[in-house]
């Protein structure tokens, strides 16, 4: 579906605007590759659609063993990631998105765009990038965080933390260390917490266990971290990842990167062509 702005301007389903800038809500995730390599497959030939699939090996750069390999195996294709961000792809991949995305929307939106204005699709600047984050709520004060001590944390959470990150002391250690550094991270309970389950902790968004899905609270979800976005220079992200904290993160961060990664990702800006 389409949305109209102002003037009965169309806009592409995903897009909104933040300082005038038109620029997906969120990053583009598994279920939108893999709707590309679907398209591909069906349309292209094989050379083309292998060129455009993601490196699941990515994650044998932050975990080992087992856990490497349920990731590499699931993370793409399983349903329970379909809404997480992709990773593992290619600056060049990303572009290739982005052409194919502006071909398929204008052809989609032909019959409802009045003003036949053709949209184009591509990666932003980081000064778009960073335009756009300087008005969003992951870049905002939340005020006073004295309702991080009422967070919950179930013991068999705390447990799996404490396996999965070999950490040396008591349960109570780490429950006070996970909420001191949710004290010094204050942003992350927004990002990383349903709150509207009276605070209650979910490891599975925390910080050590990859990527997680959009749920942001501002008009465009997730620039502080989660994964860091590309941008149009080559080898050049922005933003913070699912591996950085609070303090590493101001919105002017920049994050180099030399081939696919488990950290990054992208969305797109939206440009109408006059």
């Amino acid at each position: 579906m389409v949305s109209f702005g102002l003037k009965g301007q169309v806009l592409p389903p995903g897009v909104v605007k933040a300082d005038s800038i038109l620029i997906d809500e969120a990053e583009v995730t598994n279920l939108h590759w893999l709707e590309y390599l679907y398209y591909l497959k069906r349309d292209s030939s094989d050379h083309i659609y292998r060129a455009a699939l993601p490196d699941t090996s990515v994650w044998e750069q932050v975990y080992e063993n087992d856990l490497a390999m349920t990731f590499s195996a699931s993370y793409l294709r399983s349903p329970a990631f379909q809404h997480f961000p992709v990773v593992g792809v290619t600056y060049e991949q990303a572009k290739g998105y982005c052409e194919w995305r502006s071909l398929v929307v204008n052809e989609k939106m032909r019959p409802e765009n009045q003003h036949n204005l053709p949209v184009e699709y591509r990666l932003p600047t980081p000064s778009e990038w960073l335009a756009v984050a300087r008005t969003s709520e992951s870049y905002r004060p939340l005020g006073n965080p004295g309702h991080i001590d009422r967070m919950k944390f179930k013991r068999s959470y705390l447990i799996d933390i404490k396996e999965q990150s070999g950490f040396p002391r008591s349960i109570a250690k780490l429950r006070e260390s996970v909420t001191a550094f949710y004290r010094r991270n204050p942003i992350l309970l927004m990002e990383n917490l349903d709150t509207r389950e009276d605070y209650e902790y979910k490891p599975y968004l925390g910080i050590g266990y990859g990527p997680k899905r959009s749920m942001g609270t501002g008009p465009v979800h997730d620039l502080r971290g989660n994964v860091s976005e590309m941008t149009t220079e080559k080898g050049t992200a922005m933003g913070g990842n699912w591996t950085t904290t609070f303090e590493e993160t101001p919105a002017y961060v920049r994050f180099e990167y030399t081939g696919p990664s488990p950290v990054v990702g992208f969305r797109c800006i939206c440009e109408m062509k006059p």
